[in-house]
């Protein structure tokens, strides 16, 4: 279905009728704003003449004295900026998560000079989980303030070794680089999430490995010329949602309308479930699109390869093999929703497709039609769904 004509592979979740979601409170508390007088002070504060900056005690301070002449330059930029950082400055200089930083990572955390950039590297420095961050930290410096504060809490709202070390590498992506900040946010999240999953899973059978399959995903978008993430407002209404897409040779999308850009983790919010499945298994379920060679639409090698992303975005977030009663679920919905439409024609009205569709079906019941498909009655809760033919995961 998906390539041509700008068509997508979609991951399509029928829901059923949905209640609208509650209201998803603040995950932070509305900022005050400063009076007029105390804004003027700060604002006077930050724009010391020059003259005035040679009087700072930093200056002959051993530790400053010590540094690397690239990260003093560009330590002074930012005490130009906001001399009133000098206390926080001298901190920095003594705080062992800083002090451990190569020449070329300090440099990176105080490149592009701000007024707020000590005081806030300083925070990030001295938090605990810091030092527990293994990787390169000058993509991590490089991204936006928000970004570097949601690339920790998302680490200590998952705290596994694996998800430092994939949101470090989730800094260096050119794709990331290029978002809006609000759809870094999502992406930090989704990434946190899946790393975490990851630690955690074991599940391994008839050659489907959980960990495989997520760590295929995660290494594909992160790895350099790898595939690129991206958000969108995709449908999302109380019958019917599209989780994701993914467009040829490389684009994984996911919905949008899910994900807050706050820094509450996947699954903390009102859509928990919902969102669990659209950062695990649609990802998943989009790169093994990608990662298969695209069929022809309208064909039984399209029917497999849209079962088989659903069979791979299901074992990586259930952890298991679905068995034939929800093999069946995504049959039918393969069968019936307009978003693939061509496969059901391919079963209706094309002979030789239909026969090798059929071969398949029935593997979960007596079934010569898609009729037959739509009465199959499966109670059988134990017996396995049947593997995609060709398998074509990790």
């Amino acid at each position: 279905m998906h390539g041509i004509e700008g068509k997508r592979a979609r991951d399509v979740v029928h829901l059923g009728p949905r209640a609208p979601s509650p209201a998803r409170p603040a995950s932070n508390p509305p900022k005050v704003k400063a009076s007029p007088s105390e804004a003027a002070k700060h604002a006077a504060l930050a724009l010391v003449a020059p003259k005035a900056q040679a009087a700072l005690a930093i200056y002959s301070d051993p530790a400053f004295t010590k540094l690397d002449p690239k990260v003093a330059a560009a330590l002074r930029a930012n005490l130009k900026l906001a001399p009133a950082a000098e206390q926080a400055a001298l901190e920095l200089l003594q705080a062992p998560g800083f002090t451990s930083l190569g020449a070329a990572e300090q440099r990176a955390a105080l490149e592009h000079p701000r007024p707020d950039r000590i005081a806030h590297l300083l925070q990030v420095v001295t938090n605990p989980l810091w030092t527990a961050l293994e990787g390169d930290r000058q993509a991590f410096f490089a991204a936006p303030a928000k970004v570097q504060d949601a690339v920790l809490t998302q680490f200590e709202a998952q705290p596994t070794m694996e998800t430092g070390r994939v949101l470090l590498r989730l800094m260096g992506a050119r794709w990331l680089q290029k978002m809006k900040p609000a759809d870094q946010l999502r992406a930090v999240k989704v990434f946190a999430f899946c790393a975490a999953q990851e630690t955690g899973a074991t599940f391994e059978d008839v050659g489907i490995s959980q960990k495989k399959l997520i760590q295929g995903a995660l290494e594909e978008l992160l790895r350099d010329k790898g595939y690129t993430l991206a958000f969108e407002d995709l449908p999302y209404g109380t019958h019917e949602t599209v989780a994701g897409e993914s467009i040829r040779p490389g684009t994984v999308i996911l919905n949008r309308r899910v994900f807050e850009a706050d820094d509450l983790p996947v699954g903390g919010g009102p859509e928990g479930l919902l969102e669990e499945h659209f950062a695990l298994s649609t990802l998943v379920h989009e790169v093994n699109h990608l990662h298969n060679i695209e069929p022809a639409p309208g064909t039984a090698a399209a029917f497999q390869d849209e079962y088989r992303a659903w069979f791979a975005g299901f074992v990586a977030l259930m952890g298991r093999l679905p068995n034939r009663i929800e093999g069946l679920g995504r049959v039918r919905d393969l069968l019936t929703q307009p978003a693939y439409a061509d496969l059901a024609e391919a079963l209706d009205h094309q002979p030789a497709e239909a026969q090798q569709i059929v071969e398949f079906l029935q593997a979960f019941g007596p079934v010569t039609s898609r009729a037959d498909v739509l009465k199959l009655d499966i109670t059988d809760v134990v017996s396995l769904a049947p593997l995609p033919s060709p398998l074509g995961v990790f």
